[in-house]
Parts: structure tokens; C-alpha cells; sequence
């Protein structure tokens, strides 16, 4: 579930650098509701390995941004 939540956050990030605009309705349904469902799903059943795992991620995805 981790590596779903980075991989989705990794498209959010991509799609955020695109030249043209994906749809709000697009973002909002194929990648932050699934990514929503995904963190509270490590929330209330997954390790706190699998939490830093997802921070660990998102930082490591965050840091590729170019500036």
C-alpha cells in the first residue's frame, strides 16, 4: 500500500509540471481520492514502517522537483 501511495503522489507531482492542465475532475478522482484511501488505510492498519516509508517517498519524490 505504501509504494501505491508514493506512486500516486509521484503523478500528482508529474502532472503538476505538465505544460497544459489536467482536469481538476481528473486529479481529483484517478490520483488524490485513491491516494486519500491509501494513507488512511496505512493510518488505521499499516506499520509505522509503512508510514515512514510513504514520508520517506514523498520526500525523496518532492526532492526531483526541478526548480
Amino acid at each position: 500500500m505504501s509504494k501505491d501511495a508514493i506512486g500516486k503522489f509521484k503523478v500528482l507531482i508529474d502532472h503538476g509540471l505538465r505544460e497544459y492542465e489536467p482536469s481538476p475532475t481528473h486529479i481529483l478522482k484517478r490520483i488524490l481520492k485513491p491516494l486519500c484511501e491509501e494513507l488512511d488505510f496505512i493510518i488505521k492498519d499499516g506499520t509505522k514502517n509503512d508510514a515512514w516509508h510513504v514520508l520517506e517517498g514523498f520526500s525523496k519524490a518532492c526532492k526531483k522537483i526541478p526548480d
